[in-house]
């Protein structure tokens, strides 16, 4: 569903956190498989996805 609304210069931004623990994720990999594209949080669970 997401690829479908995704156009050429959307950018996602957001932050991975814990649901229990509600503290932020380093290093985690998100991605689109549909689009091919994908990234990794930084040490503070933030991203960006282009």
């Amino acid at each position: 569903m997401l690829g479908q609304n995704m156009g050429w210069g959307q950018v996602i931004n957001g932050q991975v956190i814990d649901r229990e623990t509600e503290e932020a994720l380093p290093y985690v990999n998100i991605g689109v498989v549909e689009l091919g594209i994908g990234t990794v949080s930084n040490r503070q669970g933030v991203f960006s996805l282009e």
